[in-house]
């Protein structure tokens, strides 16, 4: 039999030591990339978790404000056009004045619709401009 020295020495026990080394190597490395990127999950889940306990919390105080009595006066006010006793109300609209010009500009684009396209074509070659 051989001895434990000369068997440590052989070339065969060299090689799959060596063998034996990188396999465990690469399942190391296996582990740890899937650990890596397990733990990045984690991570990304509990950002989710905090944002949408945020959320919750926002919610909550957002139904706290409705169910207050101030938050149901202005509803009250905005909605139902309801005044208190003795309260007058004053309303100012400006839609007069942006309905005369939405109108014009409407008109504009109406003259230029009925246009032919070869009168279209006339008055951006001759006048040098968009119909």
């Amino acid at each position: 039999m051989q001895s434990f020295k000369e068997i440590i020495q052989s070339k065969a026990f060299v090689v799959s030591g060596s063998i034996f080394l990188v396999f465990l190597l690469v399942v190391s490395f296996g582990q740890f990339r899937n650990r890596y990127s397990i733990q990045k999950e984690i991570d990304a889940l509990s950002k989710q978790a905090d944002q949408i306990q945020k959320n919750n919390q926002e919610v909550s105080n957002f139904i706290a404000y409705l169910k207050t009595d101030s938050y149901k006066e202005q509803a009250a006010r905005q909605q139902l056009n309801l005044k208190k006793e003795g309260e007058v109300v004053y309303s100012f609209s400006g839609l007069a004045p942006q309905a005369e010009v939405v109108s014009s500009e409407a008109q504009a684009k109406e003259e230029a619709s009925k246009k032919s396209n070869v009168e279209k074509w006339l008055i951006y070659f001759l006048k040098g401009g968009n119909p």
